[in-house]
């Protein structure tokens, strides 16, 4: 299922660190998705799931007021060093 969501920053409760296949960050509006199983965050209507990069990170850090929910700081380290 393909859903158009739009999330402004300032509606974000949670940014969250996820991986599966790849490396990718799951913003919710108004629950803890970090709580949740992956098949159930799967599911929220509520949350945006993206794959990571070392230029999306770049522009999320940006715009984050919070920490990444989950995200090791090798992965961190790895993500602001990429050329």
């Amino acid at each position: 299922m393909f859903c158009k969501l739009h999330m402004s920053w300032d509606n974000i409760a949670e940014i969250c660190y996820f991986t599966a296949l790849a490396e990718f960050l799951v913003f919710s509006k108004n629950k803890k998705v970090s709580t949740m199983t992956y098949n159930k965050m799967r599911m929220e209507k509520d949350a945006i799931e993206m794959t990571i990069s070392r230029r999306r990170y770049r522009v999320i850090k940006q715009y984050l007021q919070q920490p990444i929910v989950g995200m090791p700081e090798k992965v961190k380290e790895r993500l602001e060093r990429e050329k």
